[in-house]
Protein backbone atom coordinates (compact mmCIF):
# COMPACT_ATOMS: atom_id res chain seq x y z
CA UNK A 1 0.00 0.00 0.00
CA UNK A 2 2.74 2.45 0.97
CA UNK A 3 4.87 1.79 -2.11
CA UNK A 4 1.84 1.97 -4.42
CA UNK A 5 0.89 5.32 -2.91
CA UNK A 6 4.39 6.73 -3.32
CA UNK A 7 4.75 5.61 -6.95
CA UNK A 8 1.30 7.02 -7.81
CA UNK A 9 2.23 10.34 -6.19
CA UNK A 10 5.48 10.30 -8.18
CA UNK A 11 3.59 9.94 -11.46
CA UNK A 12 0.81 12.47 -10.82
CA UNK A 13 2.96 15.63 -11.24
CA UNK A 14 4.48 14.16 -14.41
CA UNK A 15 0.99 13.62 -15.82
CA UNK A 16 0.24 17.31 -15.26
CA UNK A 17 3.27 18.19 -17.37
CA UNK A 18 2.45 15.67 -20.11
CA UNK A 19 -1.09 17.02 -20.24
CA UNK A 20 0.21 20.38 -21.48
CA UNK A 21 0.96 18.68 -24.82
CA UNK A 22 -2.77 18.48 -25.56
CA UNK A 23 -4.04 21.66 -27.29
CA UNK A 24 -7.22 21.81 -25.17
CA UNK A 25 -7.57 24.50 -22.55
CA UNK A 26 -9.15 24.64 -19.10
CA UNK A 27 -9.45 27.57 -16.69
CA UNK A 28 -8.46 27.52 -13.03
CA UNK A 29 -9.29 25.84 -10.73
CA UNK A 30 -10.02 22.90 -13.07
CA UNK A 31 -6.90 23.38 -15.17
CA UNK A 32 -4.52 21.22 -13.16
CA UNK A 33 -6.67 18.11 -12.62
CA UNK A 34 -7.92 18.10 -16.21
CA UNK A 35 -4.35 18.45 -17.45
CA UNK A 36 -3.54 15.39 -15.37
CA UNK A 37 -6.24 13.40 -17.15
CA UNK A 38 -5.02 14.71 -20.50
CA UNK A 39 -1.53 13.58 -19.48
CA UNK A 40 -2.80 10.07 -18.75
CA UNK A 41 -4.16 9.93 -22.31
CA UNK A 42 -0.89 11.32 -23.71
CA UNK A 43 1.10 8.67 -21.86
CA UNK A 44 -1.23 5.97 -23.18
CA UNK A 45 -0.86 7.27 -26.73
CA UNK A 46 2.93 7.34 -26.37
CA UNK A 47 2.87 3.76 -25.10
CA UNK A 48 0.83 2.67 -28.14
CA UNK A 49 3.15 4.47 -30.55
CA UNK A 50 6.37 3.18 -28.99
CA UNK A 51 5.16 -0.40 -28.68
CA UNK A 52 4.41 -0.55 -32.40
CA UNK A 53 8.18 -0.40 -32.92
CA UNK A 54 9.98 -1.40 -29.72
CA UNK A 55 9.34 -3.15 -26.41
CA UNK A 56 8.47 -0.91 -23.52
CA UNK A 57 10.68 -0.96 -20.47
CA UNK A 58 12.01 0.90 -17.45
CA UNK A 59 14.25 3.13 -19.59
CA UNK A 60 11.32 4.47 -21.60
CA UNK A 61 9.26 4.80 -18.42
CA UNK A 62 11.98 6.87 -16.80
CA UNK A 63 12.25 9.05 -19.94
CA UNK A 64 8.47 9.64 -19.93
CA UNK A 65 8.54 10.52 -16.24
CA UNK A 66 11.43 12.93 -16.76
CA UNK A 67 9.75 14.59 -19.75
CA UNK A 68 6.64 15.09 -17.64
CA UNK A 69 8.60 16.85 -14.92
CA UNK A 70 10.42 19.04 -17.46
CA UNK A 71 7.11 20.11 -18.97
CA UNK A 72 5.69 20.67 -15.48
CA UNK A 73 8.58 22.96 -14.57
CA UNK A 74 8.18 24.84 -17.87
CA UNK A 75 4.43 25.38 -17.40
CA UNK A 76 4.30 25.44 -13.61
CA UNK A 77 2.94 28.98 -13.24
CA UNK A 78 -0.19 28.51 -15.40
CA UNK A 79 -0.74 25.03 -13.99
CA UNK A 80 -0.53 26.28 -10.39
CA UNK A 81 -2.87 29.18 -11.06
CA UNK A 82 -6.03 28.78 -9.04
CA UNK A 83 -4.83 25.69 -7.15
CA UNK A 84 -5.72 26.05 -3.46
CA UNK A 85 -2.98 25.20 -0.98
CA UNK A 86 -4.99 22.32 0.43
CA UNK A 87 -5.75 20.60 -2.89
CA UNK A 88 -2.43 18.71 -3.25
CA UNK A 89 -2.77 17.51 0.34
CA UNK A 90 -6.32 16.37 -0.38
CA UNK A 91 -5.21 14.50 -3.50
CA UNK A 92 -2.38 12.82 -1.59
CA UNK A 93 -4.79 11.78 1.16
CA UNK A 94 -7.27 10.45 -1.40
CA UNK A 95 -4.50 8.46 -3.09
CA UNK A 96 -3.43 6.89 0.20
CA UNK A 97 -7.04 6.07 1.10
CA UNK A 98 -7.67 4.47 -2.29
CA UNK A 99 -4.48 2.43 -1.96
CA UNK A 100 -5.64 1.26 1.46
CA UNK A 101 -8.84 -0.22 0.02
CA UNK A 102 -7.16 -1.71 -3.09
CA UNK A 103 -7.17 -5.44 -3.57
CA UNK A 104 -4.02 -7.38 -4.54
CA UNK A 105 -3.61 -8.38 -8.18
CA UNK A 106 -4.29 -12.00 -7.29
CA UNK A 107 -7.89 -11.11 -6.44
CA UNK A 108 -8.62 -9.92 -10.01
CA UNK A 109 -9.69 -12.75 -12.28
CA UNK A 110 -9.12 -10.98 -15.62
CA UNK A 111 -5.68 -9.81 -14.52
CA UNK A 112 -4.66 -13.47 -14.38
CA UNK A 113 -6.63 -14.38 -17.49
CA UNK A 114 -5.03 -11.90 -19.88
CA UNK A 115 -4.26 -8.41 -18.49
CA UNK A 116 -0.93 -9.37 -16.90
CA UNK A 117 0.16 -11.36 -19.94
CA UNK A 118 -0.54 -8.35 -22.18
CA UNK A 119 1.66 -6.16 -19.97
CA UNK A 120 4.42 -8.78 -20.14
CA UNK A 121 4.14 -8.87 -23.94
CA UNK A 122 4.46 -5.07 -24.10
CA UNK A 123 7.56 -5.19 -21.90
CA UNK A 124 9.20 -8.08 -23.76
CA UNK A 125 8.55 -7.24 -27.40
CA UNK A 126 7.16 -4.79 -29.90
CA UNK A 127 3.50 -5.44 -30.64
CA UNK A 128 3.50 -8.63 -32.71
CA UNK A 129 0.99 -9.00 -35.56
CA UNK A 130 -1.53 -11.73 -34.86
CA UNK A 131 -1.06 -11.70 -31.09
CA UNK A 132 -4.81 -12.31 -30.73
CA UNK A 133 -4.27 -15.75 -32.30
CA UNK A 134 -2.20 -16.72 -29.26
CA UNK A 135 -5.20 -15.90 -27.08
CA UNK A 136 -8.32 -14.27 -28.48
CA UNK A 137 -8.46 -11.72 -25.65
CA UNK A 138 -5.01 -10.39 -26.50
CA UNK A 139 -6.64 -8.51 -29.38
CA UNK A 140 -8.83 -6.41 -27.09
CA UNK A 141 -8.72 -2.81 -28.35
CA UNK A 142 -7.42 -0.78 -25.42
CA UNK A 143 -4.42 1.41 -24.67
CA UNK A 144 -4.51 0.37 -21.01
CA UNK A 145 -2.10 -2.62 -21.09
CA UNK A 146 0.56 -0.57 -22.90
CA UNK A 147 -0.03 2.34 -20.53
CA UNK A 148 0.44 0.08 -17.52
CA UNK A 149 3.66 -1.26 -19.02
CA UNK A 150 4.99 2.28 -19.53
CA UNK A 151 4.19 3.14 -15.91
CA UNK A 152 6.62 0.51 -14.60
CA UNK A 153 9.75 2.39 -13.55
CA UNK A 154 13.11 0.80 -12.64
CA UNK A 155 12.59 -1.33 -9.56
CA UNK A 156 8.96 -2.08 -10.47
CA UNK A 157 8.53 -5.61 -11.80
CA UNK A 158 6.34 -6.74 -14.67
CA UNK A 159 2.69 -6.42 -13.75
CA UNK A 160 3.29 -4.59 -10.48
CA UNK A 161 1.71 -1.49 -12.00
CA UNK A 162 -1.51 -3.23 -10.98
CA UNK A 163 -0.91 -1.82 -7.50
CA UNK A 164 -1.01 1.83 -8.60
CA UNK A 165 -2.23 2.22 -12.21
CA UNK A 166 -5.91 2.65 -11.32
CA UNK A 167 -4.97 5.03 -8.50
CA UNK A 168 -3.97 7.66 -11.08
CA UNK A 169 -7.36 8.31 -12.74
CA UNK A 170 -9.10 7.80 -9.38
CA UNK A 171 -6.94 10.44 -7.63
CA UNK A 172 -7.43 12.85 -10.55
CA UNK A 173 -11.20 12.34 -10.34
CA UNK A 174 -11.03 13.30 -6.67
CA UNK A 175 -9.02 16.40 -7.62
CA UNK A 176 -11.60 17.40 -10.24
CA UNK A 177 -14.30 17.13 -7.58
CA UNK A 178 -12.34 19.22 -5.08
CA UNK A 179 -11.76 21.93 -7.70
CA UNK A 180 -15.34 21.84 -8.98
CA UNK A 181 -16.79 22.35 -5.51
CA UNK A 182 -15.13 25.78 -5.49
CA UNK A 183 -17.20 26.76 -8.55
CA UNK A 184 -20.58 26.07 -6.97
CA UNK A 185 -20.87 29.69 -5.84
CA UNK A 186 -20.82 31.05 -9.41
CA UNK A 187 -22.75 30.82 -12.68
CA UNK A 188 -21.18 27.44 -13.48
CA UNK A 189 -22.95 25.90 -10.48
CA UNK A 190 -24.85 23.19 -12.34
CA UNK A 191 -21.84 22.01 -14.32
CA UNK A 192 -19.65 22.19 -11.21
CA UNK A 193 -22.09 19.99 -9.31
CA UNK A 194 -22.00 17.49 -12.15
CA UNK A 195 -18.18 17.43 -12.16
CA UNK A 196 -18.15 17.03 -8.38
CA UNK A 197 -19.91 13.70 -8.83
CA UNK A 198 -16.82 12.12 -10.44
CA UNK A 199 -15.78 10.20 -7.28
CA UNK A 200 -19.03 8.24 -7.54
CA UNK A 201 -17.46 6.37 -10.45
CA UNK A 202 -14.72 5.25 -8.05
CA UNK A 203 -16.87 4.59 -5.00
CA UNK A 204 -19.22 2.45 -7.08
CA UNK A 205 -16.50 -0.05 -8.03
CA UNK A 206 -13.55 0.09 -5.61
CA UNK A 207 -12.83 -3.56 -6.43
CA UNK A 208 -11.27 -2.35 -9.69
CA UNK A 209 -8.42 -0.82 -7.66
CA UNK A 210 -5.32 -3.00 -7.50
CA UNK A 211 -5.86 -4.74 -10.83
CA UNK A 212 -4.78 -4.13 -14.41
CA UNK A 213 -8.31 -3.73 -15.81
CA UNK A 214 -9.39 -0.56 -17.68
CA UNK A 215 -12.95 -0.29 -16.36
CA UNK A 216 -12.32 2.28 -13.62
CA UNK A 217 -10.47 4.63 -15.99
CA UNK A 218 -13.24 4.09 -18.56
CA UNK A 219 -15.94 5.11 -16.07
CA UNK A 220 -14.06 8.23 -14.93
CA UNK A 221 -13.25 9.51 -18.43
CA UNK A 222 -16.75 8.83 -19.79
CA UNK A 223 -18.40 10.46 -16.78
CA UNK A 224 -16.22 13.56 -16.91
CA UNK A 225 -16.75 13.98 -20.65
CA UNK A 226 -20.52 14.07 -20.11
CA UNK A 227 -20.23 16.31 -17.04
CA UNK A 228 -18.09 18.78 -19.01
CA UNK A 229 -20.81 18.93 -21.64
CA UNK A 230 -23.25 19.86 -18.87
CA UNK A 231 -20.93 22.73 -17.94
CA UNK A 232 -20.42 23.77 -21.57
CA UNK A 233 -24.13 23.81 -22.33
CA UNK A 234 -25.44 25.47 -19.17
CA UNK A 235 -22.84 28.01 -17.97
CA UNK A 236 -21.27 31.14 -19.36
CA UNK A 237 -18.18 29.75 -21.03
CA UNK A 238 -16.67 32.78 -22.70
CA UNK A 239 -13.40 31.03 -23.54
CA UNK A 240 -15.24 28.03 -24.99
CA UNK A 241 -12.93 25.50 -23.33
CA UNK A 242 -15.36 22.92 -21.91
CA UNK A 243 -16.68 21.49 -25.19
CA UNK A 244 -13.26 20.77 -26.73
CA UNK A 245 -12.04 19.31 -23.43
CA UNK A 246 -15.10 17.05 -23.27
CA UNK A 247 -14.51 15.92 -26.86
CA UNK A 248 -10.91 14.93 -26.13
CA UNK A 249 -11.84 13.05 -22.92
CA UNK A 250 -14.54 11.17 -24.86
CA UNK A 251 -11.94 10.11 -27.43
CA UNK A 252 -9.62 9.03 -24.61
CA UNK A 253 -12.43 6.97 -23.07
CA UNK A 254 -12.91 5.08 -26.35
CA UNK A 255 -9.17 4.44 -26.55
CA UNK A 256 -9.41 2.91 -23.08
CA UNK A 257 -12.38 0.76 -24.08
CA UNK A 258 -14.78 0.62 -27.01
CA UNK A 259 -17.72 0.64 -24.58
CA UNK A 260 -17.48 4.46 -24.59
CA UNK A 261 -18.28 4.70 -28.32
CA UNK A 262 -21.69 6.23 -27.63
CA UNK A 263 -20.12 8.91 -25.40
CA UNK A 264 -17.85 9.91 -28.27
CA UNK A 265 -20.74 9.85 -30.76
CA UNK A 266 -22.80 12.10 -28.47
CA UNK A 267 -19.82 14.42 -28.02
CA UNK A 268 -19.37 14.74 -31.78
CA UNK A 269 -23.07 15.53 -32.19
CA UNK A 270 -22.96 18.20 -29.47
CA UNK A 271 -19.75 19.63 -30.93
CA UNK A 272 -21.46 19.95 -34.32
CA UNK A 273 -24.34 21.84 -32.68
CA UNK A 274 -22.10 24.04 -30.51
CA UNK A 275 -19.05 24.65 -32.70
CA UNK A 276 -19.64 28.42 -32.64
CA UNK A 277 -19.37 28.42 -28.81
CA UNK A 278 -15.60 27.91 -28.93
CA UNK A 279 -12.81 29.16 -31.18
CA UNK A 280 -12.18 26.98 -34.21
CA UNK A 281 -8.60 26.59 -33.06
CA UNK A 282 -9.79 24.99 -29.80
CA UNK A 283 -12.06 22.54 -31.63
CA UNK A 284 -9.33 21.72 -34.13
CA UNK A 285 -6.74 21.09 -31.43
CA UNK A 286 -9.01 18.78 -29.42
CA UNK A 287 -10.20 16.97 -32.55
CA UNK A 288 -6.69 16.42 -33.89
CA UNK A 289 -5.37 15.23 -30.52
CA UNK A 290 -8.34 12.87 -30.13
CA UNK A 291 -8.00 11.60 -33.71
CA UNK A 292 -4.28 10.93 -33.21
CA UNK A 293 -5.03 8.95 -30.06
CA UNK A 294 -7.78 6.94 -31.75
CA UNK A 295 -5.57 6.36 -34.79
CA UNK A 296 -2.90 4.77 -32.59
CA UNK A 297 -5.59 2.77 -30.80
CA UNK A 298 -6.95 1.49 -34.14
CA UNK A 299 -3.42 0.66 -35.31
CA UNK A 300 -2.88 -1.40 -32.17
CA UNK A 301 -6.12 -3.29 -32.84
CA UNK A 302 -5.24 -4.00 -36.48
CA UNK A 303 -1.74 -5.21 -35.65
CA UNK A 304 -2.88 -7.45 -32.80
CA UNK A 305 -6.01 -8.91 -34.41
CA UNK A 306 -6.35 -7.72 -38.00
CA UNK A 307 -9.56 -5.90 -37.07
CA UNK A 308 -10.25 -2.18 -36.65
CA UNK A 309 -12.89 -2.69 -33.97
CA UNK A 310 -12.03 -6.06 -32.48
CA UNK A 311 -13.94 -8.30 -31.85
CA UNK A 312 -16.46 -7.07 -34.47
CA UNK A 313 -15.93 -9.48 -37.43
CA UNK A 314 -17.23 -6.88 -39.91
CA UNK A 315 -14.27 -4.62 -39.08
CA UNK A 316 -11.59 -7.23 -39.89
CA UNK A 317 -9.16 -6.59 -42.76
CA UNK A 318 -7.66 -9.05 -45.28
CA UNK A 319 -4.26 -9.38 -43.57
CA UNK A 320 -2.49 -12.73 -43.06
CA UNK A 321 -2.75 -12.56 -39.26
CA UNK A 322 -6.47 -11.78 -39.20
CA UNK A 323 -8.44 -13.50 -36.46
CA UNK A 324 -11.02 -15.86 -38.03
CA UNK A 325 -14.57 -14.53 -38.02
CA UNK A 326 -15.70 -17.49 -35.93
CA UNK A 327 -13.28 -16.63 -33.10
CA UNK A 328 -14.05 -12.90 -33.15
CA UNK A 329 -17.79 -13.54 -33.36
CA UNK A 330 -17.65 -16.03 -30.50
CA UNK A 331 -15.82 -13.55 -28.25
CA UNK A 332 -18.32 -10.82 -29.13
CA UNK A 333 -21.26 -13.14 -28.40
CA UNK A 334 -19.80 -14.24 -25.06
CA UNK A 335 -19.19 -10.62 -24.03
CA UNK A 336 -22.79 -9.66 -24.78
CA UNK A 337 -24.29 -12.74 -23.17
CA UNK A 338 -22.07 -12.71 -20.07
CA UNK A 339 -23.12 -9.12 -19.35
CA UNK A 340 -26.76 -10.29 -19.36
CA UNK A 341 -26.55 -13.71 -17.71
CA UNK A 342 -23.07 -14.73 -16.48
CA UNK A 343 -22.19 -18.35 -17.09
CA UNK A 344 -24.94 -19.07 -19.61
CA UNK A 345 -24.08 -19.84 -23.27
CA UNK A 346 -24.72 -17.08 -25.84
CA UNK A 347 -27.18 -19.15 -27.87
CA UNK A 348 -29.37 -19.51 -24.80
CA UNK A 349 -29.12 -15.89 -23.63
CA UNK A 350 -29.24 -13.90 -26.86
CA UNK A 351 -32.11 -15.81 -28.44
CA UNK A 352 -34.75 -14.49 -26.02
CA UNK A 353 -35.51 -11.90 -23.33
CA UNK A 354 -35.59 -14.46 -20.50
CA UNK A 355 -32.42 -12.93 -19.07
CA UNK A 356 -34.13 -9.60 -18.40
CA UNK A 357 -35.87 -10.52 -15.14
CA UNK A 358 -32.82 -11.96 -13.33
CA UNK A 359 -30.67 -9.15 -14.75
CA UNK A 360 -33.06 -6.50 -13.40
CA UNK A 361 -33.04 -8.18 -9.99
CA UNK A 362 -29.22 -8.07 -9.89
CA UNK A 363 -29.20 -4.42 -10.92
CA UNK A 364 -31.78 -3.54 -8.24
CA UNK A 365 -29.63 -5.21 -5.57
CA UNK A 366 -26.51 -3.24 -6.46
CA UNK A 367 -25.91 -0.51 -3.82
CA UNK A 368 -24.28 1.80 -6.36
CA UNK A 369 -27.20 1.59 -8.76
CA UNK A 370 -29.60 2.13 -5.87
CA UNK A 371 -27.79 5.33 -4.95
CA UNK A 372 -27.79 6.49 -8.56
CA UNK A 373 -31.51 5.76 -8.81
CA UNK A 374 -32.12 7.78 -5.64
CA UNK A 375 -30.08 10.64 -7.09
CA UNK A 376 -32.10 10.59 -10.29
CA UNK A 377 -35.47 10.58 -8.51
CA UNK A 378 -34.36 13.26 -6.03
CA UNK A 379 -33.22 15.56 -8.81
CA UNK A 380 -36.42 15.16 -10.78
CA UNK A 381 -38.50 15.70 -7.65
CA UNK A 382 -36.58 18.85 -6.69
CA UNK A 383 -36.99 20.31 -10.15
CA UNK A 384 -40.68 19.45 -10.28
CA UNK A 385 -41.36 20.93 -6.84
CA UNK A 386 -40.10 24.32 -8.02
CA UNK A 387 -42.02 24.03 -11.29
CA UNK A 388 -38.87 24.66 -13.25
CA UNK A 389 -38.38 23.77 -16.85
CA UNK A 390 -34.92 22.51 -17.73
CA UNK A 391 -33.01 24.64 -20.18
CA UNK A 392 -32.12 23.35 -23.63
CA UNK A 393 -28.55 22.84 -22.43
CA UNK A 394 -29.64 20.63 -19.54
CA UNK A 395 -31.84 18.58 -21.84
CA UNK A 396 -29.06 18.17 -24.40
CA UNK A 397 -26.48 17.06 -21.82
CA UNK A 398 -28.91 14.63 -20.21
CA UNK A 399 -29.98 13.29 -23.61
CA UNK A 400 -26.33 12.56 -24.40
CA UNK A 401 -25.99 10.59 -21.17
CA UNK A 402 -29.25 8.70 -21.81
CA UNK A 403 -28.15 7.84 -25.36
CA UNK A 404 -24.94 6.37 -23.96
CA UNK A 405 -26.96 4.37 -21.40
CA UNK A 406 -29.19 3.04 -24.21
CA UNK A 407 -26.10 1.94 -26.16
CA UNK A 408 -24.76 0.22 -23.04
CA UNK A 409 -28.04 -1.64 -22.50
CA UNK A 410 -28.20 -2.75 -26.14
CA UNK A 411 -24.62 -4.04 -26.24
CA UNK A 412 -23.24 -5.34 -22.93
CA UNK A 413 -25.36 -4.24 -19.93
CA UNK A 414 -22.91 -5.04 -17.18
CA UNK A 415 -22.55 -1.98 -14.87
CA UNK A 416 -18.75 -2.00 -15.13
CA UNK A 417 -19.01 -1.30 -18.88
CA UNK A 418 -21.39 1.64 -18.53
CA UNK A 419 -20.93 3.13 -15.10
CA UNK A 420 -19.79 6.49 -16.48
CA UNK A 421 -22.97 7.15 -18.51
CA UNK A 422 -25.15 5.60 -15.79
CA UNK A 423 -23.71 7.95 -13.16
CA UNK A 424 -24.00 10.96 -15.47
CA UNK A 425 -27.62 10.16 -16.31
CA UNK A 426 -28.41 10.07 -12.58
CA UNK A 427 -26.30 13.00 -11.37
CA UNK A 428 -27.21 15.57 -14.04
CA UNK A 429 -30.89 15.78 -12.95
CA UNK A 430 -29.75 16.05 -9.32
CA UNK A 431 -27.40 18.90 -10.24
CA UNK A 432 -30.28 20.61 -12.07
CA UNK A 433 -32.55 20.22 -9.07
CA UNK A 434 -29.97 21.37 -6.53
CA UNK A 435 -28.39 24.27 -8.42
CA UNK A 436 -31.01 26.94 -7.53
CA UNK A 437 -30.92 25.92 -3.85
CA UNK A 438 -27.18 26.50 -3.36
CA UNK A 439 -26.99 30.27 -3.59
CA UNK A 440 -26.24 30.55 0.11
CA UNK A 441 -23.07 29.34 1.78
CA UNK A 442 -24.94 27.31 4.40
CA UNK A 443 -26.80 25.41 1.68
CA UNK A 444 -23.54 24.66 -0.12
CA UNK A 445 -21.97 23.43 3.14
CA UNK A 446 -24.93 21.14 3.73
CA UNK A 447 -24.73 19.83 0.17
CA UNK A 448 -21.00 19.18 0.60
CA UNK A 449 -21.60 17.25 3.81
CA UNK A 450 -24.27 15.17 2.08
CA UNK A 451 -21.99 14.53 -0.89
CA UNK A 452 -19.13 13.34 1.33
CA UNK A 453 -21.50 11.11 3.30
CA UNK A 454 -22.98 9.58 0.14
CA UNK A 455 -19.64 8.90 -1.57
CA UNK A 456 -17.96 7.67 1.61
CA UNK A 457 -20.90 5.51 2.59
CA UNK A 458 -21.12 3.92 -0.86
CA UNK A 459 -17.38 3.23 -0.88
CA UNK A 460 -17.58 1.65 2.59
CA UNK A 461 -20.51 -0.55 1.54
CA UNK A 462 -18.80 -1.67 -1.66
CA UNK A 463 -15.49 -2.38 0.08
CA UNK A 464 -17.31 -4.50 2.66
CA UNK A 465 -18.73 -6.61 -0.17
CA UNK A 466 -15.37 -7.57 -1.67
CA UNK A 467 -13.72 -9.24 1.29
CA UNK A 468 -10.70 -8.51 3.47
CA UNK A 469 -7.86 -8.98 0.93
CA UNK A 470 -5.85 -5.77 0.53
CA UNK A 471 -2.51 -4.66 -0.86
CA UNK A 472 0.51 -5.45 1.34
CA UNK A 473 1.27 -2.65 3.81
CA UNK A 474 4.76 -2.33 2.32
CA UNK A 475 6.51 -3.76 -0.72
CA UNK A 476 4.91 -5.06 -3.91
CA UNK A 477 2.05 -7.47 -4.13
CA UNK A 478 2.97 -11.09 -4.85
CA UNK A 479 1.76 -12.32 -8.24
CA UNK A 480 0.45 -15.90 -8.55
CA UNK A 481 2.58 -18.38 -10.52
CA UNK A 482 0.43 -21.30 -11.70
CA UNK A 483 1.62 -24.77 -12.58
CA UNK A 484 2.13 -25.00 -16.34
CA UNK A 485 1.83 -27.69 -18.98
CA UNK A 486 4.18 -27.61 -22.00
CA UNK A 487 2.56 -27.87 -25.41
CA UNK A 488 3.95 -28.02 -28.96
CA UNK A 489 1.91 -26.94 -31.96
CA UNK A 490 2.03 -28.74 -35.31
CA UNK A 491 4.60 -26.24 -36.57
CA UNK A 492 6.91 -26.95 -33.62
CA UNK A 493 6.10 -23.73 -31.72
CA UNK A 494 6.59 -24.18 -27.98
CA UNK A 495 3.77 -22.84 -25.78
CA UNK A 496 2.59 -23.39 -22.23
CA UNK A 497 -0.87 -23.59 -20.73
CA UNK A 498 -2.13 -23.53 -17.12
CA UNK A 499 -2.36 -27.01 -15.71
CA UNK A 500 -5.61 -26.03 -14.00
CA UNK A 501 -8.03 -23.27 -14.92
CA UNK A 502 -7.44 -20.61 -17.56
CA UNK A 503 -5.23 -18.03 -15.83
CA UNK A 504 -1.58 -17.71 -16.88
CA UNK A 505 -0.84 -14.96 -14.33
CA UNK A 506 2.93 -14.30 -14.27
CA UNK A 507 3.89 -17.29 -16.41
CA UNK A 508 6.66 -16.81 -18.98
CA UNK A 509 5.64 -16.04 -22.55
CA UNK A 510 4.18 -17.86 -24.60
CA UNK A 511 1.38 -18.85 -22.25
CA UNK A 512 -2.23 -19.21 -23.27
CA UNK A 513 -5.12 -21.14 -21.73
CA UNK A 514 -6.33 -22.16 -25.21
CA UNK A 515 -3.29 -23.10 -27.35
CA UNK A 516 -4.34 -23.89 -30.90
CA UNK A 517 -2.50 -26.81 -32.55
CA UNK A 518 -2.53 -24.74 -35.76
CA UNK A 519 -0.70 -21.75 -34.24
CA UNK A 520 2.59 -20.93 -35.94
CA UNK A 521 5.14 -18.13 -36.10
CA UNK A 522 5.91 -17.01 -39.63
CA UNK A 523 8.95 -14.91 -38.87
CA UNK A 524 7.08 -11.59 -38.55
CA UNK A 525 3.59 -12.53 -37.40
CA UNK A 526 1.51 -15.26 -35.81
CA UNK A 527 -0.88 -17.18 -38.02
CA UNK A 528 -3.04 -20.28 -38.04
CA UNK A 529 -1.91 -23.04 -40.39
CA UNK A 530 -4.52 -24.16 -42.87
Amino acid sequence: MLRATLVALLWLPALLGLGTLVPAAAPPPLRAPLRGLFGLAVLGGAALLLNLAVPLGPGLSLAALGLGYVLLAWRLRPLAEGVAWWEPAGVAAATALLAAVSRPAGAHYDTGLYHLQLVKWALASRLLPGLALVHHRFGTASLWPQLCALLELPGVGAGESAAFAALLPAALAAWVALAALRLTAGPARLGALALAGAPLAVAAQPWELGGLGPDLALAILAYLALALWALALTARDEAGWAGPAALFLAAAAVAVKLSAAAVLAASLALAALRWRAAPRRAWAGAALAGAALLGLWAARSVVASGCLLYPAPASCLPVPWRVPDAIAGDLSAWTRSWARAPGHPPDEVLSSWDWLGPWAARMAADPALRLLGLSLLSGLALGASRRRRPSAGVVAAWAAALAAVAFWFATAPDPRFGLGPLAAAAVLPLAWGLAPLLERRAARAAALAGWVAAVGGLCAVQVSRIGPDRLPAEGWQPLPAPALLDRTTRSGLQVTAPLQGDQCWDAPLLCTPTPSPALEWRGRWFALAR
